[in-house]
């Protein structure tokens, strides 16, 4: 009886051990989205919306940008290679003022601006001034830096420092932002620099006016993007300051940590073990009392 008794105990032993263990991780990646839900992004997300640059967009981008201004449907405008929640491009081969052998391997995020990325985006300017090629005609290969990748660049005064690219492209910094958060929450905030009209551009990003109803001011803009790029239908994101993770992951598949997978893994095994031991004590009881006939 004992040797029947003893596997039963470390299993129930087990199975204690295990749903504890499952208990502390719940916890855990409740916390890890909480953090996620909570981080500071490093910009204002309220009112901020973007949409993709197609058809006659960029064509007449000028004309869009003035129009939403004038009619009130948006405070500042800007284009940009990517949206901001999101990296589309990378680059390495720079060199600066100090740099040294091997610096040219450091790879830097990369992010663009026509003009008026701290004003659209709400991210904080800790040195120099915006990207302004209304008024510096010599903007156009103005760049902009992180505060990260002036700490990786050692630029002690970085504001009017010449980065060049492996190609023979030249970049001079007009500004450095605070760091913010383009990608995972998660993830560690990388060396950033944001290079002026030279650039490429796929996405424009728009504020809307915080004076209206966001709802009227979307059908504003709506409206003048209908007018000068009427063959295509608009596609607004519009980025919530409050939204929970939960709906901004809707749709994505969730990967659990792979100690959790082993660990729910483990569990489901041992409770396969618990019933079978569980039927087999069941039977050897019937046929000692002699309840179960075995057919042979």
């Amino acid at each position: 009886m004992n040797a029947l008794v003893a596997p039963r105990n470390i299993l129930v032993v087990l199975q204690f051990t295990f749903a504890i263990a499952l208990i502390i991780c719940t916890i855990v990646v409740e916390h890890q989205i909480k953090y996620a839900e909570e981080r500071d992004s490093g910009y204002h997300k309220d009112r901020l919306v973007y949409t993709f640059i197609q058809g006659d967009n960029n064509k007449h981008y000028d004309l869009i940008k003035d129009e939403l201004l004038r009619t009130g449907a948006a405070v500042a405008v800007t284009r940009s290679m990517s949206p901001i929640t999101q990296r589309w491009s990378d680059s390495w081969g720079f060199t600066w003022p100090g740099s040294k052998p091997g610096d040219d391997k450091t790879d830097f995020v990369r992010f663009s601006s026509d003009a008026d990325f701290i004003k659209t985006m709400g991210v904080q300017l800790l040195d120099g001034r915006d990207i302004d090629i209304k008024n510096y005609p010599a903007d156009s290969t103005a760049m902009l830096l992180n505060e990260t990748a002036v700490k990786i660049m050692r630029l002690k005064n970085p504001v009017g420092s010449l980065i060049k690219e492996e190609d023979g492209e030249s970049w001079h910094v007009v500004g450095v932002i605070k760091d913010f958060v383009f990608e995972s929450p998660y993830q560690k905030i990388g060396q950033l620099m944001v290079t002026g009209p030279k650039s490429w551009f796929n996405v424009i990003h728009y504020k809307l006016n915080p004076s209206l109803p966001a709802d009227k001011a979307l059908q504003m803009a709506r409206r003048v993007f209908d007018k000068y790029n009427p063959q295509y239908g608009l596609i607004i994101i519009l980025l919530m300051k409050h939204m929970p993770l939960s709906l901004k992951m809707k749709n994505v598949p969730v990967r659990l940590p792979v100690c959790l997978q082993a660990l729910l893994f483990l569990f489901r095994v041992l409770v396969c073990l618990d019933w079978q031991h569980i039927w087999q004590r069941t039977v050897l009881k019937k046929l000692a009392s002699g309840k179960c006939l075995v057919q042979v």
